[in-house]
């Protein structure tokens, strides 16, 4: 009986090692852009960002976290693309979702893109950074700085 049993579980461990090896493999296969997307996109969970502050103040938020270098580990903050609105193009004066050709080229997204997920294209690929939390006050505070500050401001810039 203890023979059978100790033969079950190295059994069972093998084929846990098995399985997970399978997993590891898979995840390797993935492309960079397929691995971005999972990354970028929104999640089909998502249902809504974070709701819990006033705009105001997710807005007053998201402009300190603009300038936090504590977000990405390579140092960079989203000031340092877009300062005065630098680095956006002429698809993000039109409202949001819109194209993005960054998102296309470097996630594989071929639709349009919401602003927290411009904050998560961001996050991933220049900043090197893991995206945040779907639900959480600092992606709502980055998606409500750049859809009422940042925005605006190219608009007025371009004249559009």
């Amino acid at each position: 009986m203890k023979l059978k049993l100790i033969a079950f579980i190295a059994l069972s461990s093998l084929l846990v090692l098995i399985g997970a090896n399978a997993v590891i493999a898979e995840e390797k296969k993935k492309t960079k852009k397929q691995i971005r997307f999972e990354k970028i996109a929104r999640p089909a969970s998502f249902t809504k960002l974070y709701d819990g502050s006033p705009v105001e103040e997710l807005i007053a938020y998201g402009k300190e976290l603009y300038d936090d270098r504590t977000l990405a580990p390579n140092g960079l903050t989203c000031n340092d693309c877009h300062a005065k609105s630098r680095g956006y193009k002429k698809s993000f004066a039109q409202p949001f979702p819109h194209p993005s050709r960054m998102a296309k080229a470097r996630a594989g997204i071929k639709r349009d893109i919401y602003a927290d997920e411009g904050v998560q294209m961001c996050m991933v690929i220049p900043m090197a950074a893991e995206p945040l939390p779907w639900d959480s006050k600092e992606l709502a505070a980055l998606a409500a700085h750049v859809l009422e500050v940042d925005q605006p401001f190219y608009r007025e810039k371009k004249g559009l």
